[in-house]
């Protein structure tokens, strides 16, 4: 009796900590995702970052919120950026990428906007790193494309579209 107890308060504990609304629940299960694809590919960081605007659409570290963590993903973000050509005409490929010193990035372009980006330390094994983004890149991609926009910051340029009859006359 004691154990179906225990079952049930660990269920409703568990379903309480689950976000209300779908979208913000992709984007926790997009991180859990990123998570888990660093200790199967061997990473030290795994992050989803957009080729044209600074946003960071999720990490394997951003749980805590560490700031030097998030300065990071930035600052490797921003030098992947740099490469925005390369990775355009990736294709749906993987890229292999030196940064500075010893550490290496593989990146991977989806949906036309979006990378992938896995950052090691030292030696990696390039078969087991790619098998796994391939094996998690459809959930990846599933789940980016579900996560909402961020609304721009205030003064940003916002371009109004109308419908086919052209702007509304009150």
């Amino acid at each position: 009796l004691s154990s179906t107890f225990r079952a049930t308060v660990e269920s409703a504990a568990a379903s309480a900590a689950r976000p209300r609304h779908a979208a913000a629940h992709a984007g926790q299960r997009l991180d859990a995702e990123l998570r888990a694809l660093c200790d199967r590919a061997g990473a030290r960081l795994a992050f989803v970052f957009d080729l044209d605007s600074p946003v960071i659409w999720g990490a394997s570290t951003l749980e805590g919120r560490d700031a030097d963590a998030l300065e990071r993903i930035e600052r490797v973000a921003q030098q992947l950026r740099e490469r925005r050509a390369e990775l355009r005409q990736a294709h749906g490929h993987t890229l292999r990428i030196p940064l500075e010193g010893d550490v290496e990035a593989l990146a991977r372009p989806f949906a036309g906007l979006y990378v992938l980006a896995l950052l090691f330390q030292g030696p990696l094994s390039e078969p087991i790193a790619l098998g796994a983004v391939l094996h998690a890149l459809g959930l990846i991609e599933r789940l980016v494309l579900a996560t909402p926009p961020i609304d721009p910051e205030p003064g940003a340029k916002i371009l109004r579209l109308h419908g086919p009859g052209g702007p509304r006359k009150e």
